[in-house]
């Protein structure tokens, strides 16, 4: 839904990120092949995948859902979806969990809640306001290696987001968007060959983007977008960064 999902302390992976939403929340899934870095920043470089989860309006009532299965399979998910006159409210609570690949320490559990509402403020403008946190706890490491042992892992995140648009004709129509997101990661390993000595690389995150953009339809073949961007993002690892001061950088484009 245009908020980016890169990780800070993951040194920029996705991995998290993409799992804070829910399947059944998914109304498709946009692959844009190339740069694409002057519409959605430096890190769009080869790429783009954007996730668009569903309208309010698509899931009215109520749902739930509970699977079982080999290797330790318990998902379970519960649905609530509700409108009024001139808004839409969705609301999903979720826990997917495994046991992981044979042979190594890997049984994971992923518990979600996401909550979404969409108003009309008036003919030409609407409000989407998103909400969720996420908790991923997971089993790491192998029992022979000494610099990766058997230890529980834990990473808690969650963000918001609001979203304003309006028409300003039929040819124009602007768009504002801030969103926070933050994240706490919890590993820390015992070091075997050391009595004592743990290898610890915990640390928390979060960084916010405030976002306007200027869309304008300037013939029949032609449209021209303009925008800024201003984010901070701020990681804090004393083991990772022999700091306890957090760390920000800030981005404009």
């Amino acid at each position: 839904d245009g908020r980016s999902v890169y990780s800070t302390y993951f040194f920029g992976s996705v991995a998290p990120g993409l799992m804070s939403v829910a399947m059944d929340d998914i109304e498709r899934i946009e692959v844009l092949r190339g740069s694409n870095s002057v519409a959605y920043g430096a890190r769009a470089m080869l790429g783009v995948v954007n996730i668009v989860t569903r309208h309010t309006s698509d899931t009215v009532g109520t749902s739930a859902m509970i699977s079982r299965g080999e290797n330790g399979i318990q998902d379970t998910r519960l649905g609530l979806g509700w409108q009024t006159e001139n808004s839409g409210m969705r609301l999903g609570i979720d826990q997917r969990g495994d046991d992981g690949l044979a042979g190594a320490h890997g049984k994971n559990r992923v518990q979600r809640v996401n909550f979404r509402s969409d108003w009309r403020a008036s003919n030409s403008s609407h409000v989407e306001f998103r909400a969720g946190w996420m908790d991923i706890a997971a089993g790491r490491g192998f029992a022979k290696l000494t610099d990766a042992p058997i230890r529980e892992t834990s990473l808690n995140a969650s963000y918001v987001q609001v979203d304003w648009k309006k028409v300003l004709s039929a040819d124009q129509d602007v768009a504002v968007m801030f969103s926070h997101n933050q994240e706490s990661y919890r590993d820390v390993a015992p070091f075997t060959p050391v009595p004592g000595v743990n290898l610890d690389v915990s640390g928390s995150a979060y960084n916010d983007s405030l976002m306007a953009q200027h869309t304008l339809r300037l013939g029949h073949d032609v449209r021209m977008v303009w925008g800024a961007e201003f984010r901070r993002e701020t990681v804090t690892s004393l083991p990772v960064y022999n700091t306890s001061e957090a760390l920000a950088t800030d981005f404009k484009r």
